[in-house]
């Protein structure tokens, strides 16, 4: 620790011994670990640096390390991107009630939802840094990672490569999104989806293409935090099926071995739960405002017209955009499942309850009563959990929407395929 203290107290020579101390306190856990250390050989941190690396270059990171010059560089570039995502979103608003066209209205409505939803991701992600929660995050989790179940490493591999390919993916697709974009813009194009007005938004035309560059860099911040959740929730699943798997296969020669490996299992179960507590902490809000902004967005790009190809592709992109965030949103229904294996795998593990021990038995009931703990998993802010019941519930009511939605849509809208 103490040579940790001294790297950390040379951040910067030019600051006094109080904001350093203040500084280096932050650094470390109420146990005296020092949160910036990073185990890199783990797979999900090394993919959670490869994802961070990637919004490091339009200054999104924050590294508490950094010099108070370069945070207050940063600090100011945050507040400019946000008050020009903020401008454009106020002026879009205003020209769609001022001069409103229902032809318009879907394609403006969809740019707002996004716009806002990645200003409230960028504020998010900048809050996160700032109060250290990935690292304390993680720094859990090194204190509950099971190391012994290698049999299930593979399938968590897998998963790590599936959601590099899908992170890649999606930079794919926002490139694709604003080459697209700025292709209808520079053969006004634009002008038969969107109101011409909005291409004096920053007052001189030439300006324009501004608009496509903040879109990718919306989406850019918008998959960045997408994909850090699911890595994160693929790496607590992983946790719990070897926790599963350590259940399923429990057994022991003595009484007291039994006893022994029933008590590990109610503190590395405490642990994961807490791991599990604190991912629901951190994403509470982002997985409630990214479900009510994603929803009627996905609606919305349901109904607009697709009389022509670019039309066509400025229809599927946020619609395909939409479906994936949802899917993303409601990846923890399966750590939800997950969990809820728990108790189902001891109770019918008959080497834990024959023969018969009343000290075994006391034991094992009381890990059984831990394990049932159907309020742990990711919830939208606390009002409901991310289960498959509400994939189900979420999915009629936009079903529903949608139908209401295509009945009263205006004739200009409508078109025979």
């Amino acid at each position: 620790m103490l040579c940790h203290l001294k790297e950390i107290l040379k951040i910067d020579s030019n600051q006094d011994v109080s904001t350093k101390t203040a500084i280096s306190s932050r650094l470390f856990a109420d146990d005296g670990c020092y949160l910036l250390k990073r185990d890199l050989t783990d797979p999900t941190e090394k993919q959670f640096d490869e994802f961070h690396f990637l919004v490091k270059w339009i200054a999104f990171t924050i590294n508490p390390k950094d010099s108070p010059i370069s945070l207050k560089l940063k600090k100011i570039w945050h507040i400019f991107l946000s008050i020009i995502c903020i401008y454009t979103t106020l002026y879009d608003l205003y020209i769609l009630i001022t001069q409103y066209n229902s032809s318009h209205a879907p394609h403006v409505i969809i740019y707002l939802m996004i716009a806002w939803q990645s200003l409230f991701s960028l504020f998010l992600l900048v809050n996160w840094q700032h109060k250290l929660r990935f690292e304390s995050f993680f720094h859990l989790y090194h204190h509950s990672k099971i190391r012994d179940v290698p049999e299930l490493d593979e399938r968590h591999l897998a998963a790590v490569r599936r959601t590099r390919r899908q992170f890649w993916g999606m930079q794919l697709y926002s490139v694709v999104n604003m080459s697209v974009y700025l292709i209808a813009i520079m053969t006004k194009y634009i002008e038969t989806i969107m109101n011409p007005a909005y291409a004096y938004s920053f007052y001189f035309p030439i300006l324009r293409y501004i608009r496509p560059v903040l879109g990718y860099m919306c989406l850019l911040v918008l998959t960045h935090n997408m994909h850090i959740y699911l890595s994160i929730t693929n790496l607590l699943h992983s946790e719990v099926r070897k926790f599963n798997y350590t259940i399923k296969n429990l057994k022991a020669s003595t009484s007291d071995e039994m006893k022994s490996r029933l008590e590990s299992l109610l503190c590395l179960h405490t642990k994961i739960c807490g791991l599990v507590t604190e991912m629901d902490e951190i994403y509470r809000i982002y997985t409630f405002m990214t479900t009510i902004c994603t929803i009627p967005l996905m609606i919305f790009a349901l109904v607009i017209s697709r009389k022509t190809l670019i039309e066509f592709s400025f229809s599927v992109s946020p619609m395909t955009f939409c479906a994936y965030q949802l899917y993303v949103i409601m990846y923890p229904a399966r750590l939800h499942g997950e969990l809820n294996k728990s108790k189902y795998l001891l109770c019918m593990n008959e080497k834990v309850w024959i023969p018969y021990d009343e000290n075994v038995h006391k034991i094992g009931t009381t890990l059984a009563i831990h394990l049932d703990q159907p309020s742990v998993g990711i919830t939208l802010w606390g009002f409901a959990l991310v289960t498959k019941s509400l994939i189900l519930t979420i999915a009629s009511v936009m079903m529903t929407c949608l139908a209401l939605l295509l009945d009263m849509r205006p004739k200009d809208l409508t078109h025979s395929d």
